[in-house]
């Protein structure tokens, strides 16, 4: 029992899970120092090393992947609201002997173009994960913490980072997901024993088409296997 756990534990340890490190990350809480912290515990020093590297080149191209969805929207919207600024220039400005004489405004923008960086030094990624974790205060139970509230409460300093959403929504499922299409020995197991034969028979037929699409070799049944699923689809 103890090999094939172990079995399984490296089967699913073995190898960096990019979406839960990443989502670790996205929590306030832990950031890059639970990785940093989690990973020396679990892999060698050197596996521990590529495994963070791993996690932290992911985490920064799906940033920008991101930052280009964004810049997209900022582009659109720069098109339709070219009237919208027209007409802003023409209200803003007074007329004088045919000569245009902008507003304290506009002037206090131009003046702000040119004493502010318009591209920040740092992305808000960086900015982010240099920043101290969020410790719970006196009193406040950890395990309540709310981390979707927390990145509403931040939306406008870290207006792009909001892969957070995305990321932290995902519910958690305690099913392995290759067992979903499983046909081998636990097709019908204590577990699963309420199937009717029609849902097994989705099943199957939908893993064969899943395989079909994707290119994968359908794994080799043995003949006890073959004989317990044809007496599930005879019933």
């Amino acid at each position: 029992m103890i090999e094939k756990m172990k079995t399984k534990f490296d089967k699913y340890w073995g190898d960096c899970n990019l979406l839960m490190s990443i989502g670790a990350i996205l929590d306030p809480r832990y950031k890059m120092r639970l990785v940093d912290f989690a990973f020396n515990q679990i892999y060698n020093a050197n596996d521990a090393r590529i495994n963070v590297m791993k996690v932290r080149d992911a985490l920064h191209d799906l940033f920008y992947e991101y930052v280009e969805m964004d810049n997209m929207k900022t582009r659109k919207g720069s098109s339709s609201m070219q009237n919208v600024e027209s007409l802003s220039i023409t209200s803003s400005c007074s007329t004088s002997k045919g000569k245009v004489v902008l507003s304290g405004l506009s002037l206090y923008d131009k003046y702000l173009d040119t004493v502010e960086d318009v591209t920040p030094k740092k992305s808000e990624l960086d900015i982010y994960l240099e920043e101290g974790v969020y410790r719970c205060q006196d009193g406040e139970v950890t395990s309540e913490f709310d981390a979707l509230a927390w990145w509403k409460s931040h939306e406008l300093k870290f207006s792009i980072l909001s892969l957070a959403h995305d990321v932290l929504a995902i519910p958690i499922s305690t099913v392995a997901s290759e067992a979903t299409f499983n046909e081998g020995t636990r097709v019908l197991d204590p577990y699963r024993a309420k199937l009717s034969s029609d849902m097994v028979q989705v099943l199957v037929c939908g893993a064969d088409w899943v395989r079909q699409l994707h290119g994968i070799n359908k794994p080799i049944m043995t003949h006890e296997e073959k004989e317990s699923v044809d007496v599930i689809l005879r019933a």
